[in-house]
């Protein structure tokens, strides 16, 4: 399994949501630069880097500090948050990106898709399904960061592009997002058993190596960590003995 450390980035300094809200978030002292170092040191071969502002706001906020991780990193980086148009995303990729995140770009600017999948491939996207549940039970996929539903399910989303080979769907039911306590693992199992072609990266609340252990046991291509590494639940250097970056 890869195993994607996260950087969220908001008004300049990492930072965690709880659940994809803007006004709870806590953050954390270290450097962004310092972390990246840290992660490096530690093993990881992956990094998931996200522009909460840009998620928020529907253009990039932090792409200086973000093309600096690219020049001076060694990980494989994926990128997202912002990222609306070709310009924005070629540049991310041309400068060393190993994948950008696409999500609400999907619903406001469809033909972005195509003209990436045309130029780079499907091997560099990786599709983002944010979701939350609706009140059939199923799960709604929301955007513009997280702030809009759509009438979208997840099924319709993975269907309408899962056709194209090599692409990555990022999965987060925001209601687990940054709390710690347990991805939406049920979810996950789910898409596994009726998609298994999909290549899945699980997010949202993954807590302990168990929990990642689980993910592998279930199929699930990839995940993406964050606060239960800055809080210490997980340590980098011990995810690995469960089948960290099995593939990297």
């Amino acid at each position: 399994m890869k195993i994607y450390p996260s950087i969220d980035i908001y008004q300049g300094r990492i930072v965690r949501l709880k659940k994809g809200d803007f006004s709870r978030y806590t953050e954390y002292a270290k450097s962004i630069y310092q972390v990246v170092t840290e992660f490096e040191d530690a093993g990881a071969s992956y990094l998931h880097v996200i522009d909460l502002d840009g998620a928020r706001f529907g253009r990039a906020r932090h792409q200086s500090k973000i093309l600096e991780i690219l020049k001076t990193s060694s990980l494989k980086v994926q990128v997202g948050g912002g990222i609306r148009t070709f310009d924005d995303a070629s540049l991310l990729l041309d400068e060393g990106a190993d994948r950008v995140v696409l999500g609400s770009a999907l619903f406001t600017n469809p033909e972005l898709f195509t003209q990436l999948l045309n130029r780079f491939g499907p091997e560099r996207l990786t599709i983002s399904i944010d979701c939350q549940r609706n009140s059939d039970g199923d799960f709604n996929v929301v955007y513009n960061g997280w702030q809009s539903q759509s009438n979208k399910t997840v099924w319709e989303f993975i269907d309408a592009l899962g056709q194209n080979d090599g692409l990555r769907f990022l999965c987060t039911d925001i209601v687990c997002d940054g709390m710690a306590q347990g991805s939406n693992v049920d979810l996950y199992g789910k898409i596994c058993q009726a998609r298994p072609s999909v290549r899945l990266q699980a997010s949202g609340g993954v807590s302990d190596l168990v929990e990642v252990q689980t993910l592998i046991d279930l199929g699930v291509e990839s995940c993406v960590v964050g606060r239960a590494f800055y809080e210490g639940s997980m340590r980098l250097e011990e995810i690995f003995s469960v089948g960290g970056d099995l593939d990297a």
